[in-house]
């Protein structure tokens, strides 16, 4: 896996055509706007999907931030399948944000592993394109 970008309770990877979105400890409304620029990583051809590891992250956003941030995710992510890496006590706030993503046009669903949702990120995926891009 190539890391790309770290900084305190983020960092962002491209594995296997998918950018993976770590982000760890508490996170509050001003922390989505320095991901936000980053996501200029997806308009590689190369990235076909969107991961959002956010097991080991305590989000605090009002009802209207947590919706904006939904919606941006949902312009950011066009055209691309989108899995979301939770613990169980996450699922009620991702299923707000997974709703809005599909409401949008996009492929959404939720995990408990990476694995899992690597596998089904890759589901119809043309096997021949190349494994691994190292960016940066």
């Amino acid at each position: 896996m190539a890391r790309i970008y770290a900084m305190a309770g983020f960092e962002i990877s491209v594995d296997h055509g998918v950018l993976i979105m770590r982000t760890q400890g508490v996170r509050k409304s001003e922390h989505g706007k320095d991901a936000g620029r980053l996501f200029d990583l997806m308009e590689s051809p190369e990235v076909h999907g969107v991961m959002f590891d956010i097991r080991d992250a305590d989000y605090q956003l009002s009802p209207l931030e947590w919706k904006e941030r939904c919606l941006e995710i949902a312009r950011q992510c066009r055209g691309r399948k989108v899995a979301v890496v939770q613990r169980d006590e996450q699922a009620e706030m991702t299923a707000e944000c997974r709703a809005t993503l599909q409401q949008k046009g996009l492929e959404c669903e939720a995990f408990a592993s990476k694995a899992r949702a690597m596998e089904w990120l890759h589901q119809g995926l043309d096997t021949t394109r190349p494994a691994q891009r190292r960016l940066g």
